[in-house]
C-alpha cells in the first residue's frame, strides 16, 4: 500500500516536470454507458450533438416505447444525422473483379427525444466493470458514490463532489476523475472549500488526484497538466509550476489524509455505490 512517504516523493517528481514541461499525453475517458442502448452505437458526430443537448440518451419514439418510456407531451425532438448510403459497383484493375460496395451520398435528419424528456419504466441501472482504489476510504467517510451517466455530463463536468450530500457523482470510469472528487473530500474536511479560489481548489484536487492515480499504476501527467493549466492566465509550464507551488502543503495534507484513512482500514471494504 502507497505511503504518505510515497505520495510526497512522487508529488515533489510531478510538480518539478510541471515546471520544465508540457505533456501531450492525454487520460482516455470512459464515459458511462450501457452498450444496449441505440446512443452507444452512434457516430461520435451524433454522440457531441446530443451532449450539447445536456444528455446521453436520446432514442426514436417507438424505441422509447419498447423499454416501457413514453415522451412527454409538448416535448421537442432533437436531431441527428442519419447517413444515406448508395450501393455502387467497383471493378478491380488488377483482376477485372467486379464488386460491390456502400457509399454514404449525403446525409438525412433523424428525429430522436432525450431521456429527460420521456417517463414511464426505469432504465436498467448502471453498475460500473471496476471499482476504483480508494472506494473504502469514501465508505469510511461515509459518502455516496453514484454513477450517472446525465448529471456530469449536464453540467459540463465528468464528475462532481457533492458537499451538501456527501456524494460523489461520476459520469466515468476512470479513477482519476473519483480520486479527483475524493481530494475536494478530503479539501473539506482539512478547511471550507471557498467558492472564489476555484484554482487552488481544483489545483488542490486535481494535482492529489494524479499523486494518487501514479501511487496505483496509471498514467494521466498529460491530462493534469492540461487541466491545471486551464486556471492559469499564461497556460505555461511556468504558470502551472506556480499555482502548483502555492497549493503543495494542502496537496500534502489531502493526500496524507487520504493515505491516512486507507491504512485504517485493516480489511477492504465494499464500497457503497449507487448507479443511476
Amino acid at each position: 500500500m502507497p505511503s504518505t512517504e510515497d505520495a510526497k516523493i512522487k508529488l515533489n517528481t510531478i510538480v518539478e516536470a510541471f515546471q520544465s514541461e508540457t505533456f501531450t499525453q492525454d487520460i482516455k475517458y470512459i464515459f458511462v454507458s450501457n452498450g444496449d442502448k441505440p446512443f452507444s452505437r452512434w457516430s461520435l458526430g451524433n454522440r457531441l450533438i446530443t451532449f450539447k443537448q445536456g444528455t446521453v440518451d436520446a432514442r426514436g419514439f417507438n424505441q422509447w416505447k419498447d423499454v416501457k418510456r413514453f415522451v412527454k407531451k409538448g416535448s421537442r425532438a432533437i436531431y441527428i444525422l442519419s447517413p444515406r448510403m448508395q450501393k455502387i459497383k467497383e471493378v478491380n484493375k488488377d483482376t477485372n473483379e467486379e464488386t460491390e460496395k456502400n457509399i454514404c451520398i449525403g446525409f438525412n435528419t433523424l428525429p430522436v427525444f432525450r431521456l429527460e424528456d420521456t417517463e414511464g419504466e426505469p432504465l436498467p441501472e448502471y453498475k460500473p466493470k471496476d471499482v476504483p482504489p480508494l472506494m473504502d476510504v469514501a465508505k469510511k467517510w461515509n459518502m455516496n458514490i453514484r454513477y450517472d451517466s446525465t448529471s456530469p455530463i449536464a453540467t459540463s463536468a465528468l464528475g462532481y463532489f457533492s458537499s451538501k450530500d456527501n456524494e460523489i457523482v461520476l459520469g466515468v470510469e476512470n479513477p482519476e476523475v473519483f480520486f479527483h472528487e475524493l481530494a475536494h473530500k478530503a479539501h473539506s474536511m482539512i478547511e471550507p472549500l471557498a467558492k472564489n479560489k476555484d484554482a487552488i481548489n481544483e489545483a488542490v484536487a486535481e494535482l492529489s488526484a494524479c499523486v494518487l492515480a501514479s501511487l496505483y499504476g496509471y498514467e494521466v501527467k498529460g491530462h493534469t497538466w492540461q487541466y491545471i493549466a486551464s486556471y492559469t492566465k499564461e497556460k505555461t509550464p511556468e504558470a502551472v509550476g506556480r499555482l502548483c507551488l502555492k497549493v503543495l502543503s494542502k496537496v500534502e495534507n489531502v493526500l496524507t489524509l487520504i493515505i491516512e484513512a486507507k491504512a485504517d482500514n485493516e480489511k477492504p471494504l465494499a464500497a457503497k455505490v449507487i448507479t443511476a
